[in-house]
């Protein structure tokens, strides 16, 4: 995995004009982070179209010159088709928590305990946080199938994902630690700039120009991150032919085609 790292850095440093755009991006979306409640799906919708477009012109460098118009472009080609395969697993994951409530409170129904509304709430944010790490590699690796066939993208294209963990299954946690690490940096940051007692020598503009460089390296590992996952992912579907086909419902006859293949495993 280590030679995709090198590989990441490399893209970023010969193509300079995505850490411009990137901070273009940060003074587009920085401000979004005072009005949360309002912004917060904006901020989120903006991030995936703009990983698309970079992604894009990852896939695409031989055919467009990277830079805004060409971040654009890519952009809309494909942040709709990343939505459906987002969508597919947002669905995936939420019947995942229904299964787990369910199990969780039938043996509390059939005795007849329940726990005090803390311990309750307690328990809902474990089950949340069971299916996070689950779930969260396939929704790191949702962006990667229509970058690499436009037209492979929803149901199947997320099965093509759980083959592909199945058979490099070390990807899964290669993932879960990366996101690890950028939980770690997004806490840190939460920690700095959103406590009371944190950084208290620096108050006023320059504690927010702290936060915002903050926030574009943090923005920086995630595209740094997701641009190794994409060159390992591709690598992986050039090497398997079965990878290179789309999956449908009359192609694929494999153990994710079910309800059980589909929701659980």
């Amino acid at each position: 995995m280590f030679k995709y790292y090198k590989e990441s850095l490399k893209f970023f440093s010969s193509t300079k004009i995505i850490l411009v755009l990137l901070l273009i991006y940060e003074a587009v979306v920085f401000p979004m982070k005072l009005f949360p409640r309002v912004t917060g799906v904006a901020y989120f919708f903006i991030a995936l179209f703009f990983a698309a477009g970079v992604l894009g012109m990852l896939q695409n460098r031989d055919e467009y010159l990277p830079g805004m118009k060409a971040l654009l472009k890519q952009g809309s080609r494909h942040f709709s088709l990343i939505i459906l395969n987002m969508a597919e697993i947002f669905f995936i994951s939420f019947i995942d928590l229904l299964v787990i409530i369910f199990f969780a409170i039938m043996p509390m129904i059939m005795l007849g305990v329940f726990p005090k509304e803390s311990d309750s709430q307690r328990m809902l944010i474990m089950m949340f946080g069971m299916v996070v790490i689950y779930r969260l590699p396939l929704f790191i690796m949702g962006f990667f199938t229509p970058i690499v066939d436009n037209k492979d993208f929803g149901r199947f294209a997320v099965v093509k994902l759980k083959e592909i963990f199945w058979n490099r299954k070390k990807f899964w946690g290669i993932i879960l630690m990366q996101g690890a690490v950028y939980g770690a940096v997004f806490l840190l940051q939460l920690y700095l700039f959103s406590g009371q007692n944190a950084l208290p020598a620096i108050n006023g503009i320059a504690r927010m120009y702290l936060d915002f460089f903050f926030d574009y390296f943090k923005s920086f590992l995630f595209l740094f991150i997701i641009v190794a996952d994409y060159l390992y992912y591709r690598d992986i579907v050039n090497g398997e032919k079965t990878f290179q086909e789309r999956y449908d419902r009359i192609s694929y006859s494999g153990p994710y085609k079910g309800i059980i293949g589909r929701f659980i495993m």
